[in-house]
């Protein structure tokens, strides 16, 4: 009955495929799908993008806060100089000038007692400025510093025993010393990975650090934004879009995917019907099952549903405290000693203000059961954090404070991960996907998900070539 019911459906739909609206369908507008449809626009193709909810950007965006007026990411985002296709994407859509790349790595460490330890790599050649700049890090003696750094570069040219382990495990067979694990591996792995090292894939782990190491000085740099992300990317890809032949359709949720001999008919749950010649799925894997649930092609997505439900999530939290003073004149740091890995002076970034009250923004990755915490609980936490490193914070007053929890912030980049993430290609003629979980060889950042994006773009444009070319 279920079959004969589909086939009717199918029937049913062909006279309308044959009358292609548009390309291709980009299913989910977050950051993955606004990049498949920005080079699809650049290819000469006319997508239509859908979003379910009425806010472009998904987990990458922003809003206005009515009380203080400033934009306020849903999640802060430490992006790097070896973003190379989020970069990309920046100057397709015009909005590159608002990312601040730094020269070269630089990363002020505090600790309990406002100790200060700072990072500073000299402007030489990659990886020569790593070198130098590790080698004044006061970690240990010398001679440990010496080993340490050694067996940092071994670390990229061996391969991984028994296929995948954690960062911690992979750092202590190599040898890393406690310290360095602690006071410098960890904060690193922490902000590239979104979860704990005792957690985290060794294998996705080497990969980013090759591409943080591997050409221009300034792919290890850190890279900051000027404004909220909604204005660095969901605004003006959704202009770029439309000022190139697409279009975008926001607070229109999916129902149900029919796959055609012409295409796909995807029907919208206000009865609207859109056909395309091929269809991208740019949702989130918890999303995957749901979005095909209804749909004559689920029969061939059954191995990569299977791998979609075999990935979980790291919870990452968000805590923006406002004072009624300026605190630190720092841009950002990176915290050893607390529960917050990192903290970031939005107005000192934004603007080179140091004086105006700080707005500091404290992140949390790989929360764990603290997500579940209360709001006023984790806002007492960041407070301590922050007072523990900034003296001057203990004579501020707190005026405003929110709190930001991101249960299903990224995937979980576990060990093994790898070989549970499907590619951008599926069974399914002319269907392809993309996301962050995906495999992109990226942890789940980012330029993960816009790689994926305009991976799958790519793959479109094959598939109309080699029609046009029967």
């Amino acid at each position: 009955m279920e079959g004969d019911h589909c086939a009717r459906r199918v029937s049913e739909k062909r006279v309308l495929a044959a009358s292609v609206k548009y390309d291709v369908s980009v299913v989910g507008g977050g950051a993955a799908g606004l990049s498949a449809a920005v080079h699809l626009c650049r290819a000469g193709l006319r997508p239509v993008l859908l979003e379910a909810r009425r806010t472009l950007g998904g987990r990458a965006s922003s809003y206005t806060d009515a009380a203080t007026g400033e934009e306020i990411d849903n999640g802060q985002h430490l992006l790097m100089g070896c973003y190379s296709a989020t970069r990309e994407l920046l100057r397709i859509i015009g909005s590159d000038h608002l990312l601040s790349v730094q020269p070269s790595l630089s990363v002020p460490f505090l600790s309990g007692g406002g100790s200060f330890v700072q990072l500073s790599c000299p402007p030489l050649p990659s990886p020569f400025h790593l070198l130098a700049g590790l080698l004044a890090l006061p970690l240990g003696s010398p001679a440990i510093r010496l080993r340490a750094i050694t067996r940092a570069f071994h670390l990229l040219k061996d391969g991984i025993e028994d296929g995948d382990v954690s960062v911690r495990e992979w750092l202590t067979r190599t040898d890393q010393p406690s310290e360095w694990q602690h006071r410098f591996w960890d904060v690193v792995a922490l902000a590239v990975m979104n979860d704990l090292p005792e957690r985290a894939s060794a294998r996705v782990f080497q990969t980013l650090l090759k591409t943080m190491l591997g050409g221009r000085r300034e792919n290890s740099s850190l890279a900051f934004p000027l404004v909220g992300l909604r204005l660095l990317i969901a605004s003006p890809a959704e202009r770029y879009i439309l000022a190139n032949g697409g279009e975008v359709r926001r607070g229109l949720r999916i129902d149900g995917i029919d796959a055609t001999q012409d295409g796909f008919v995807l029907h919208a749950a206000n009865g609207v019907e859109i056909s395309s010649r091929a269809l991208i799925s740019a949702v989130p894997f918890q999303h995957l099952d749901e979005v095909f649930r209804d749909s004559t092609a689920r029969g061939g997505l059954s191995n990569i549903l299977r791998q979609a439900g075999a990935l979980t999530h790291s919870a990452i939290v968000n805590v923006h405290l406002w004072f009624d003073r300026a605190v630190t004149p720092l841009p950002f740091a990176a915290l050893l000693d607390g529960r917050f890995q990192w903290l970031f002076n939005t107005p000192e970034i934004r603007t080179g203000d140091k004086v105006r009250p700080s707005h500091l923004t404290l992140v949390m990755s790989g929360a764990g059961e603290l997500v579940e915490r209360s709001s006023s609980d984790l806002a007492r936490i960041a407070l301590e954090d922050v007072r523990a490193v900034f003296p001057a914070s203990l004579e501020a007053a707190v005026t405003k404070q929110v709190v930001i929890k991101e249960r299903r912030a990224t995937m979980a980049s576990l060990p093994g991960v790898d070989s549970v993430r499907p590619g951008t290609e599926t069974p399914v003629k002319g269907l392809f996907l993309a996301g962050d979980w995906t495999a992109t060889g990226y942890p789940a950042t980012i330029e993960g998900a816009i790689l994926s994006g305009r991976r799958a773009a790519e793959s479109v444009e094959d598939l109309f070539r080699s029609h046009a070319a029967v």
